[in-house]
């Protein structure tokens, strides 16, 4: 439950069940794949930076807070003298496409790390934009994992640090009792059109189309029905 906002309801789909949230290392000359770096080589390249940028919502991770906190754990830790430098951003798809972008145009990537969800990561994949990092030799901690999930991406490219569930959030100040949405079909209600917000990439919506799930046909047939109650677009943290 949230507090008060200008909608009734929030559809907020950020994933099927969970969100898997990633952390990756973004190109920031070349497109070339760097081979894997053994975490005293990396202490070395960050003390010859001097600047690590990062750019993400606000709402994530902290924003400008949490990055000049990881910043100055990074730097008591290794014996470093890094700062930080934030720059709030679009949502993870957009961020991502902007990576892609600069890369196929030789440019600077604007984020050193990229902060994103699996969906990003899988486009970043197929751009080849991010360096491919043996996080086992880097990361302190064995990583946790369990059958049939590897925390890992292919290659190396992003680590998963979280998991988020997700699913239909409403105002309880004004959503009371037989109105509460128990099942995706309750927002499609007369009642509730043009008092929704969904986000402008459909997050979630691909992960139920899983087999598994609910289907392609079905959350296809979904989306269209919701796109038509909507009233208005946030991204994910807002």
């Amino acid at each position: 439950m949230i507090g008060k906002f200008s909608f009734d309801l929030l559809l907020r789909i950020c994933s099927a069940g969970v969100a898997v949230m990633l952390f990756a290392a973004v190109f920031a000359q070349t497109l070339q794949a760097a081979s894997a770096t053994p975490l005293a080589q990396v202490i070395e390249g960050a003390r010859k930076e001097g600047t690590l940028r990062g750019q993400w919502s606000q709402n994530s991770f902290g924003g400008s807070a949490g990055l000049a906190e990881i910043v100055a754990g990074m730097n008591k830790k290794y014996g470093l003298n890094l700062k930080g430098q934030f720059t709030p951003g679009p949502d993870m798809q957009r961020l991502m496409l902007r990576i892609a972008q600069e890369a196929a145009a030789g440019q600077p990537a604007s984020t050193d790390v990229y902060l994103g969800n699996s969906q990003a990561i899988f486009d970043a994949m197929k751009a080849d934009v991010l360096k491919h990092v043996e996080w086992a030799g880097i990361l302190p901690r064995p990583i946790p994992s369990e059958p049939g999930f590897d925390p890992v991406a292919p290659e190396g490219v992003a680590v998963a640090f979280g998991t988020a569930v997700v699913g239909i959030l409403y105002n309880s100040d004004l959503v009371k009792g037989d109105d509460i949405p128990r099942r995706l079909e309750d927002v499609l209600k007369p009642k509730w059109k043009g008092r929704i917000a969904s986000t402008p990439y459909a997050a979630g919506m691909r992960e139920f189309a899983m087999s598994g799930i609910l289907g392609r046909e079905y959350v296809i047939e979904f989306t269209k029905k919701l796109s038509k109650q909507i009233g208005g677009l946030v991204r994910c943290g807002e």
